[in-house]
């Protein structure tokens, strides 16, 4: 709901804020990379993708998709 409405502002902060207290969990990783490369920030959405990978890397695949896409853009 926050990205329909264009609170990027917002969305960023949420999941910046639960990366620095629960930096274990995968899918907050992930959603700040999706935002983070929404914005144009593909390094910060890079490191955050990679980051997720160290974390799982059953998502291997999934996250070597989005640095392509990344890359494609």
């Amino acid at each position: 709901v926050l990205l329909e409405a264009g609170f990027l502002d917002d969305l960023q902060a949420l999941y910046e804020t639960l990366v620095r207290y629960a930096s274990n969990q995968v899918e907050y990783h992930l959603k700040l990379a999706a935002v983070y490369h929404i914005r144009g920030n593909d390094g910060a959405a890079r490191a955050e993708a990679l980051r997720a990978l160290e974390l799982d890397p059953t998502l291997n695949k999934a996250v070597e998709a989005f640095l392509r896409e990344l890359k494609a853009e």
